[in-house]
């Protein structure tokens, strides 16, 4: 083809080509054809070995799935612009697009039953890769926005039970502060109940002439609290009324 027309394909080689259908031979070979119908379980050792399928390789017999393979090979020297190249283990690395890998990998694989059916499937991928890949990047996009949603659901949840957390640490803290004060103030309350009922006692004491047991109560009430006034102020007056022994 010229520079500006339209490429062309045009088939010149049949050196990996077999005719396996008797019918298909018949009448043909005065047209240049070579009779090369393989008996069942046979295959020819012809053909360029670089596009040829693994199981013609080991001798088993030719198929549709066997020229996938070949055409698969063909495509993939056009997609990454070497004819001379041949397909090995690390073939995937040179094709970047992943839709097109995928359908290499069809091509190629080693059992002939997992290649396309036909050329007619391989060729409809192809058509339609630019549909494909607007289909793939929409579904991109949709896990992209599912993950973003999850990581933000995620985030949110986290937040949340961290807020629960710091609220029912928040709770149980006042909770401990007011029993720790309520408990102060019953302590603080049987101790001036205590300490009422020895003023009392004492006094009980003073009337009854027993300064000395007496003034033993209060010297307790002043060793629990000495700013008490009211014990501290009845044993100043004791002493001052009359001398007597403090019995401890």
């Amino acid at each position: 083809s010229t520079l500006y027309s339209q490429p062309t394909a045009k088939l010149t080689d049949f050196g990996i080509g077999q005719v396996i259908s008797q019918e298909a031979l018949a009448g043909l070979t005065k047209l240049g054809f070579t009779q090369t119908m393989m008996s069942p379980g046979s295959s020819a050792q012809t053909g360029t070995q670089m596009y040829m399928a693994p199981e013609l390789v080991a001798g088993k017999p030719a198929s549709t799935r066997s020229d996938i393979y070949s055409l698969g090979v063909v495509l993939y020297q056009l997609l990454v612009g070497d004819f001379t190249r041949p397909v090995t283990t690390d073939w995937a690395e040179a094709i970047t697009d992943s839709l097109l890998k995928e359908d290499l990998k069809r091509c190629f694989a080693g059992h002939p039953e997992q290649r396309f059916a036909g050329a007619g499937q391989l060729a409809e991928n192809l058509r339609s890769l630019e549909r494909r890949k607007a289909v793939l990047a929409e579904q991109q996009a949709a896990l992209a926005a599912r993950e973003k949603a999850a990581y933000q659901r995620g985030i949110v949840r986290t937040a949340s039970i961290a807020g629960a957390i710091i609220l029912v640490f928040v709770g149980l803290s006042f909770f401990a502060f007011r029993s720790a004060r309520e408990q102060a103030r019953q302590r603080q309350r049987a101790d001036e109940a205590l300490v009422k009922m020895e003023i009392q006692k004492a006094e009980e004491l003073f009337a009854a002439g027993d300064s000395s047991s007496a003034l033993a109560y209060l010297a307790r009430v002043l060793r629990r609290n000495p700013a008490n006034e009211v014990a501290a102020s009845r044993v100043l007056s004791a002493l001052t009324e009359r001398r007597f022994t403090i019995r401890l």
